[in-house]
């Protein structure tokens, strides 16, 4: 490995020559001739250069494999010498694909992804291992080898080295060509040889169904199912015939528009009737932050609603106009930020519960975009240690990572902490080294950093409350109070507007 970390070497290019940079060529037929000349040189240069660059990534991707394949297997025999049980060992398991994720900068999900895939190329497929180091064709197209050895590997009773023959033909098919049309090659040479692998594949798909929420823009997100073709069908069938009988002369709405809302309500446990005054409003539990001067419509400053981001002030007061019941929610007046409760006991009250989740927004773990709705509150130091149930002592987290913090405790599933008998000398007193975990310590900024098992820390990602949207006329009676102690932003708004 350090070989090949040493032989990466990127290409070097001479200084551009005159007129290689877009300018016009001038001159004498002779100048002009030898300025052309030299342009066409620099071009197939910096042809070559690509191409070597293009070798270069690949043979950076067999190392980036290489490397994810050592650091699962060496998170698997730290378990092993520390004779964790099955509980443990998958919790240290999602412990190393969240090293993984943090170190590289990528969702969890795509680092467990990417940890399957390196290991499954070191250790299963060397062919195309040997072929991506070599420079032959890139990580995607290696990425697409991988999937088709697996889709007829994973066919009960396949001979390997029918797997491995399939596998080489791959490696020689992929060189020079695009990984699309790769692809679409690999498929009608998979189905000739192997037409039974397609059962394997379906049930494998199946398995993997889901349904996801990307946040978007504007006040709008994506939600996406991945489900078996002919229930998608049947869903999409039903939409648009619910759609099609609310079309009339009086609908302004496009049968796409219609469709989705059909869609939602469906979703929301409503009528499809309830879809003819569009946009359906949700009945399940939302956390939404209004400013109180935008509710007031005082001013149109955006709501922050958990889990996607700002949306405008007309549907947040749409949605309080619906909502049963509020939760008060103190912040500071100037910069935005919740100002902190009192203290109180082990309990968390709904009040700081509610707090806690507008301060944090997602699970405090590095890069985890799980929406506080689905975290647990955590004391960062136990309270059986003397740790507080107080908003700097308190963060949230998603299950998962609730489980990794506690990883290093050593704690078996009902609780008590597990004796390891490779841990511990006679009588009971430690011996070697403990379990290794991820330590939260709480910062100024009000939401924890991280340290990972390696050492490395990791701090909160930056905050982005902004200052309330004030309207000008309500802006010099703030600059000039600021400090009071016995001044109200919305008295005042209220008398500014009741007097006005």
């Amino acid at each position: 490995m350090a070989e090949q970390l040493a032989a990466l070497r990127l290409p070097t290019l001479p200084p551009a020559a005159p007129g290689t940079r877009g300018e016009a060529l001038a001159g004498t037929l002779d100048g002009t001739r030898g300025a052309l000349g030299a342009v066409r040189a620099d071009y197939a240069a910096c042809v070559d250069a690509l191409a070597e660059v293009a070798a270069l990534e690949a043979r950076v991707a067999a190392c980036k494999a290489a490397l994810i394949d050592r650091l699962a297997a060496a998170g698997t025999s730290e378990a092993q010498a520390l004779g964790f049980d099955t509980r443990q060992q998958g919790i240290g398991d999602a412990s190393t694909t969240a090293e993984l994720a943090t170190v590289l900068c990528i969702p969890e999900r795509s680092a467990s992804n990417l940890r399957a895939q390196c290991v499954a190329l070191v250790r299963e497929h060397p062919h195309t291992l040997h072929a991506l180091g070599a420079g032959r064709f890139s990580w995607q197209h290696a990425l697409a080898i991988l999937d088709q050895a697996l889709s007829v590997q994973n066919v009960p009773d396949m001979p390997r080295d029918v797997v491995d023959a399939f596998e080489r033909d791959l490696v020689e098919a992929a060189c020079g060509v695009t990984v699309s049309k790769f692809t679409a090659a690999a498929n009608r040479r998979r189905e000739r040889l192997h037409p039974g692998s397609i059962q394997t594949r379906a049930a494998a798909a199946r398995a993997g169904r889901c349904l996801d929420l990307q946040p978007g823009r504007d006040g709008m997100s994506y939600l996406g199912l991945y489900l078996p073709a002919e229930t998608a069908q049947a869903v999409w069938n039903h939409a648009t015939a619910a759609a099609r009988a609310l079309q009339g002369p009086a609908e302004p709405r496009t049968l796409a528009q219609l469709r989705l809302d059909v869609a939602a309500a469906l979703l929301l446990g409503q009528e499809t009737a309830d879809a003819k005054a569009g946009h359906p409003a949700p009945r399940a539990q939302i956390l939404l932050t209004v400013p109180i001067l935008s509710l007031l419509g005082v001013s149109d400053g955006p709501a922050e609603l958990e889990g996607c981001g700002p949306v405008p002030a007309s549907i947040a007061r749409r949605l309080a106009a619906q909502a049963p019941s509020f939760q008060r929610l103190l912040t500071d007046p100037h910069s935005g930020e919740p100002v902190a409760l009192s203290p109180g006991t082990y309990r968390v009250s709904e009040a700081m519960r509610a707090w806690l989740r507008a301060r944090d927004r997602t699970c405090t773990f590095p890069g985890c975009t799980t929406v506080t709705a689905d975290t647990q509150l955590d004391h960062l130091l136990a309270w059986e240690h003397g740790g507080k149930t107080r908003e700097d002592n308190l963060a949230s987290e998603c299950p998962k990572h609730h489980l990794v913090k506690h990883h290093k405790d050593g704690k078996t599933r009902t609780g008590p902490t597990k004796t390891n008998p490779q841990k511990t000398k006679q009588g009971g007193a430690p011996a070697g080294p403990g379990i290794r975990g991820w330590t939260p310590q709480m910062t100024e900024t009000g939401r924890p950093g991280w340290t990972s098992p390696a050492g490395r820390y990791y701090p909160p990602e930056p905050t982005d409350a902004t200052p309330p949207d004030y309207p000008h006329w309500l802006q010099d009676g703030i600059s000039r109070r600021k400090g009071a102690t016995d001044y109200s932003i919305l008295e005042h708004a209220l008398t500014v507007r009741l007097t006005g």
